[in-house]
C-alpha cells in the first residue's frame, strides 16, 4: 500500500491508497478533494491492480500530469509526481506505525490541560487544545467531541493530526459507534471496524475506518456525550492504555469545558445587561428628543423661534423653516451683493451647490455664467488643463486653443465643489491666481485677465487639514474669507415634512398623473430617521417609496432599515382605541412581512406561506387584503429585468 502527500495552498496533508479506485478533483463526492480551481470536479483516477498503480485523466480540462508530463494514462511508482493545476501529489511508500508517545510526555499533556483550567480560556481554542491532546496522546489521525443535545448527536470540535479542523465532520464518524458509548456508559475499542462485526452494514464500511476508541464523556456524573479518536490507515493501535489515557482526559476535560462554558454564559449576561443599560439610555433620549421636538413645535406656532426679520433675496430651491437654517440664509443674505470668497462646509447631502447657486443668482453677476466643478472628479494630471485650459500643440492631443473654467467663468461664479481633495501643486496655482487675477493657458506665455468669483466647499474639515500639512494654510484663508457652515438633516428635523411634501410635489410636475399622498405614519417614520446621507438620502428614499406604492405612501413602502424605528415612534394619537391602535400595527407588519418572505424566497407563494406559518389560501387572502397584489407583480418584473440585464452582461 502507498500514500500520497497533498501539497495545496501552502498546506500539506497525507492520504493513504486503501482502495482499488481513488478518484481525485474538485467535487467533494471524489474520494480526494482537491481545492484548485485549475482541477475539474473529476480529474483523475488512482488505480491499484496486482499491486501495481497507474494514474488515468478523466478527461479533465486542464490535464493531469506526471513528473512535468501531460499524460491520458501513465504507470506509478514510489516517487512519483502528479500535477494538477498548482496542487502536487507525490507517491511514497506506505510509513510505519508511529511510536508510542513516552509516558512522561503524557503528564506534560494533562499538565497542559490543567493550565487551562486555570487561565480563563474561551470555550471554542479550549476545545481545540483538548482534540489536539486527544489525538496526539492515543496516536490517532483524528478526534471528535461529539454531545447529545436535544436528543441529537452533535459534533462540537473535531481536530486532525495537524491540528486543523476537520471540514464536514458530521460525515466523518461512525454514528452507530458514538450511540453505542452513549447507551452503555462504557468505553469501546474497535481493532478494526472493517472487520468487527458488531458493526457490519453500518457507515463504517462507507468511511473506511479501521482503528476506533471511543469514551464517555461525562459533566458532573452525568453522561453528555463521547470523545471520539480513530485512524482510518491501521489497525490495532488503541490498546487498553490508550483507552485509560483518553477517558482521563475526558473526565478532566469536562471540568475545564464547563468552566469555560460558565464564564462565557457569564460574559453573555454582562454583554446582556449592558445592551440593556445601552438601550434605556437611547430609550431616554429618545423621550428628551421628542419631547423637545413637541416644545419646537410649539414655539414654532407661537412665533416664538423664527427670526421675523424678512430675507432680502428669495430662496425658492431651500425649503426650510429651520431656525439653524434661518441664520444661514441671514448671513447669506448678506454677502450675496459682495465680491469675497465664500466656503461652504457641510456633510455630504446638506444642499452646498444649492447655497453657491442661490448667492450666484440672487448676485449682481446673475447674468454671467455660474461654472461648477467637482474636484474629486477630475484626474490630478487632467486638473490643470481643466482649469487654466490650453494653447494647441501644447501637449500630445491638443488640436485647438482651449479656454478653461476661470475664462468660461470671467465676470460670474466658479463653483469648487470638493476643494480639500484639490492637489498641492494645483493649489498653489489656484491662490496665484486668487492673488492676482490672472491665468495663463497650458503653452503659453501670455496672461488673461479673469474676473470670477469663487465659492468652495467642502464635507472635510480645511483647517484639520491645514495642521497635517495636507491643504496651503495660505489658500485656505483666501478661500473662507466667509465661512457658511450648513446643518446636518437630523439637526433639522422639522424641515423633513416640507421636504417630503416639496419632492412629492415636484415628482407630479415631472411625471403628471395623479398626486400622490403620503400618511402620517411614514412621515414620522422619515422624521424620526438619522439621514447620515441628509436631503439626499431622503429624496431617494421617496423616489424608492413612489416607485413602490400607489396612491398613498405607508410605512410598508419604505425601507426596512427605516421601519424599525416605528416601534419608538408616538402611536396615541387621534383618540383611537386600543383595539384599533393593536389591529393597525398587526397589518403594518404582516403587510411588511409578506414582502420582505417573497423577496427573500424569489415570489414563491408555497415557500413564503410555509415560512409565515400559514395556509396558501390565507396568505393569497392576505394579499388581496393589503392590496400586494400589483405590487409583488411589479417587484417580480424588476427583479426578472435585473436578473436578465445581469446574465446579458
Amino acid at each position: 500500500m502507498l500514500r500520497l502527500t497533498i501539497k495545496e495552498n501552502g498546506h500539506e496533508r497525507t492520504e493513504m491508497l486503501t482502495d482499488d479506485v481513488v478518484r481525485v478533483g474538485r467535487s467533494d463526492e471524489n474520494t480526494i478533494e482537491i481545492d484548485d480551481l485549475n482541477s475539474s470536479r473529476f480529474h483523475c483516477e488512482i488505480r491499484e491492480m496486482d499491486g501495481q498503480y497507474e494514474v488515468v485523466d478523466l478527461g479533465s480540462r486542464n490535464g493531469t500530469a506526471v513528473n512535468g508530463n501531460i499524460v491520458s494514462r501513465s504507470p506509478l511508482e514510489v516517487g512519483d509526481r502528479i500535477e494538477i493545476g498548482k496542487a502536487v501529489l507525490l507517491i511514497e511508500p506506505d510509513g510505519a506505525v508511529r511510536a508510542a508517545v513516552p509516558e512522561k510526555d503524557i503528564f506534560s499533556g494533562f499538565a497542559e490541560i490543567f493550565r487551562s483550567i486555570n487561565a480563563d480560556i474561551p470555550l471554542r481554542p479550549l476545545l481545540e487544545r483538548i482534540m489536539d491532546a486527544a489525538v496526539w496522546m492515543t496516536s490517532a489521525e483524528r478526534g471528535f467531541l461529539i454531545l447529545s443535545e436535544g436528543g441529537r448527536m452533535r459534533i462540537k470540535a473535531s481536530r486532525n493530526i495537524d491540528r486543523e479542523t476537520i471540514k464536514k465532520a458530521d460525515f466523518k464518524i461512525s454514528r452507530s459507534i458514538a450511540q453505542v458509548v452513549v447507551n452503555t456508559g462504557e468505553p469501546l475499542v474497535c481493532s478494526d471496524a472493517q472487520e468487527d462485526t458488531r458493526f457490519r452494514g453500518e457507515s463504517v464500511y462507507g468511511l473506511k475506518l479501521r482503528s476506533v476508541l471511543c469514551v464517555p464523556f461525562r459533566v458532573r456524573g452525568r453522561l453528555r456525550g463521547v470523545l471520539y479518536v480513530d485512524h482510518r490507515f491501521e489497525r490495532g493501535i488503541f490498546t487498553e492504555e490508550e483507552m485509560k489515557r483518553l477517558q482521563g482526559l475526558s473526565d478532566l476535560s469536562a471540568v475545564a469545558i464547563e468552566q469555560a462554558r460558565l464564564l462565557e454564559e457569564s460574559g453573555r449576561h454582562r454583554a446582556d445587561l449592558t445592551s440593556a443599560r445601552e438601550a434605556f439610555q437611547q430609550l431616554k433620549g429618545k423621550i428628551q428628543e421628542e419631547r423637545g421636538r413637541d416644545e419646537e413645535e410649539i414655539a414654532l406656532h407661537r412665533g416664538q423661534i423664527l427670526d421675523e426679520t424678512p430675507l432680502r433675496y428669495q430662496y425658492e430651491e431651500i425649503v426650510t423653516r429651520s431656525p439653524k437654517m434661518r441664520q444661514v440664509l441671514a448671513l447669506v443674505d448678506r454677502v450675496t451683493d459682495s465680491r469675497v470668497s465664500v466656503l461652504v462646509q457641510g456633510e455630504s447631502g446638506t444642499g452646498k451647490e444649492l447655497i453657491a447657486r442661490a448667492i450666484h443668482f440672487n448676485s449682481p453677476r446673475k447674468h454671467k455664467p455660474f461654472v461648477s466643478e467637482n474636484c474629486a472628479a477630475v484626474p490630478s494630471e487632467l486638473m490643470e488643463s481643466e482649469f487654466f485650459g490650453y494653447v494647441r500643440g501644447a501637449f500630445t492631443g491638443a488640436v485647438k486653443d482651449t479656454r478653461g473654467l476661470f475664462e468660461v467663468a470671467d465676470g460670474g461664479t466658479l463653483f469648487l465643489d470638493e476643494i480639500g481633495e484639490m492637489s498641492r501643486k494645483l493649489q498653489g496655482k489656484l491662490l496665484r491666481v486668487l492673488q492676482d487675477g490672472e491665468v495663463r493657458r497650458i503653452g503659453s506665455k501670455e496672461t488673461i485677465r479673469v474676473d470670477v468669483r469663487i465659492i468652495s466647499a467642502t464635507n472635510r474639515d480645511l483647517q484639520a487639514a491645514t495642521k497635517a500639512g495636507e491643504f496651503r494654510e495660505d489658500l485656505y484663508y483666501r478661500l473662507k474669507v466667509i465661512q457658511v457652515d450648513l446643518p446636518p438633516l437630523r439637526e433639522r428635523k422639522e424641515d423633513v415634512p416640507l421636504l417630503v411634501e416639496h419632492f412629492l410635489e415636484r415628482a407630479w410636475k415631472r411625471t403628471g398623473g395623479e398626486r400622490r399622498t403620503i400618511d402620517d405614519r411614514a412621515v414620522s417614520i422619515l422624521r424620526a430617521s438619522h439621514w447620515r446621507g441628509n436631503v439626499r438620502e431622503l429624496e431617494n428614499e421617496l423616489e424608492r417609496a413612489l416607485a413602490l406604492s400607489g396612491d398613498v405612501i405607508t410605512p410598508a413602502h419604505l425601507s426596512p432599515s427605516l421601519t424599525t424605528a416605528q416601534d419608538d415612534l408616538p402611536i396615541m394619537r387621534g383618540g383611537r382605541s386600543l383595539k384599533e391602535l393593536v389591529g393597525e400595527a398587526t397589518e403594518s407588519v404582516e403587510r411588511r412581512a409578506i414582502l420582505e418572505v417573497m423577496e427573500s424566497t424569489d415570489w414563491k407563494k408555497a415557500r413564503t406561506a410555509e415560512i409565515l406559518g400559514v395556509s396558501r389560501p390565507t396568505l393569497d387572502t392576505k394579499i388581496e387584503k393589503y392590496g400586494l397584489g400589483e405590487e409583488i407583480a411589479r417587484s417580480k418584473r424588476s427583479a426578472a429585468a435585473s436578473k436578465a440585464q445581469g446574465g446579458s452582461a
